[in-house]
């Protein structure tokens, strides 16, 4: 058996979390939504949605 290099070489296939702030899954290891953001200007869940997953939590930490 081989031992894995990187997390992500150890991690399982269809590793995802989810974000109840943007209510959507994403890939916390390669820093990347797995859901698209809808495209209504008024969604409280997408319109302020950032680009990376890692930025929620700097903007959470930043608010408390």
């Amino acid at each position: 058996m081989t031992t894995p290099r990187t997390r992500q070489e150890a991690a399982p296939p269809y590793d995802k979390e989810y974000c109840e702030t943007h209510d959507a899954y994403f890939d916390p290891l390669k820093d990347e939504w797995l859901e698209s953001a809808c495209d209504d200007p008024n969604c409280e869940y997408c319109v302020d949605r950032p680009e990376r997953p890692s930025l929620v939590v700097k903007i959470q930490q930043s608010e408390t």
